[in-house]
């Protein structure tokens, strides 16, 4: 038996995540991670960019980010990457293989700089780079499938086939969570100016942090996109003795407030903008449609819902309900309608892709870890 597979059979291998605003790591033997640090001031010195290539018929995304000072950012990445060994994990970096999850359409640059520092300089002994939609989709145990990650900035959805994301056919919508946070927070304030105007002040005045609160406290989703059809009864919600720069408020979400921010994923026109997102139309019907005809009976059975929107309730049933709706009425895929199935398990949107990682690393399907004198970071 060789080095690596002695040390892939009898060690735990390191897990590490690392995210826009965390690093996730840990050994493959517990289902949890061991430390969370926080990254989000390493990637304040990458630039995000979204574009949109208007096409004639549709608009065409591509994700991509770049570094704005590349030396910076690789010392503070070694300097966080030092600490989370010495400090947190309390190993040898010799001694155990990491597996990196990395996210969709991870770009290139930063993939390459992160293996290159995790050998040159912690001189790990093998590596395995994996798209984070494949370990999401694991802990559903089924590797073929469709993942919608509605993100902080933006939905993607990843179209996967026994364990390989189809990457040409990835789609992502520019609507995510602090698009639904802004909106939440207008149709509160006008809620207020209208029934309250002498509270307004104070609405204006509450922290992001409470503003989080409330949505995932309060939130909910018409399960139907006709009001008539939803068996959720949507009712007022005051948030009681709710602390707020220094004193104590009572906030009331009338039941409007509760359930219409959500509508932003499902192409209701914003009053301050042109732009209308249809996660539904324009992401994972169109991403369907564009599939080889042999798989879309197969993916459509198992959407996946990841991201924190996917816990509030009534919002899997209703993409599912839309997506009976709408492939129904379309007569390339309408014969695929009432296979669609769509699910969020109850795992924890922020550690699911890692926790699906430790199961894959604890089936039968563990990855193969690319020996450090075999490893090429530009592939």
């Amino acid at each position: 038996m060789n080095l690596l597979s002695e040390i892939t059979q009898n060690k735990a291998c390191v897990i590490i995540h690392i995210g826009r605003r965390h690093l996730k790591a840990g050994f493959s033997k517990k289902l949890e991670p061991l430390v969370i640090l926080q990254t989000s001031e390493l990637f304040s010195k990458c630039e995000e960019i979204l574009e949109i290539n208007k096409g004639d018929d549709k608009s065409e995304y591509e994700y991509i980010r770049f570094l704005k000072d590349s030396k910076h950012w690789k010392r503070n990445l070694t300097i966080l990457i030092r600490n989370l060994y010495m400090e947190h994990l309390r190993c040898n970096s010799k001694d155990y293989p990491v597996l990196l999850l990395e996210r969709t359409l991870f770009p290139s640059e930063l993939s390459s700089c992160i293996c290159k520092i995790l050998h040159e300089i912690f001189e790990v002994p093998a590596i395995k780079r994996i798209s984070e939609p494949i370990t999401s989709l694991f802990t559903t145990s089924i590797l073929t499938g469709i993942v919608v990650d509605i993100g902080t900035n933006e939905t993607i959805i990843t179209p996967i086939y026994n364990g390989y994301p189809i990457e040409y056919n990835i789609r992502i919508i520019p609507c995510g969570y602090l698009l639904l946070r802004d909106h939440f927070k207008k149709m509160l304030l006008n809620q207020y100016k209208l029934n309250e105007p002498e509270k307004t002040e104070e609405i204006e005045n509450i922290s992001d942090k409470l503003l989080d609160n409330l949505i995932f406290n309060s939130g909910i989703v018409r399960e139907h996109f006709e009001s008539d059809k939803c068996s959720i009864e949507i009712s007022d919600f005051t948030y009681e003795n709710v602390l707020s720069n220094d004193k104590y408020i009572n906030i009331f979400i009338s039941k409007e407030s509760r359930y219409k921010p959500f509508n932003i994923f499902f192409g209701e026109k914003q009053d301050d903008s042109s732009t209308v997102y249809n996660i539904i139309l324009d992401g994972i019907i169109d991403c369907i449609k564009a599939s080889n005809r042999d798989i879309k009976l197969e993916i459509s059975q198992n959407i996946l819902i990841c991201g924190g929107l996917g816990s509030v309730p009534g919002f899997e049933q209703r993409i599912q309900n839309e997506l009976k709706e709408y492939a129904s009425k379309d007569k390339y895929i309408n014969n695929i309608s009432d296979s669609i199935f769509v699910s969020s398990p109850p795992i924890s949107p922020f550690l699911r892709s890692y926790i699906g990682a430790v199961i894959m690393l604890l089936s039968k399907n563990k990855p193969n870890f690319t020996p450090i004198e075999n490893h090429n970071p530009q592939n």
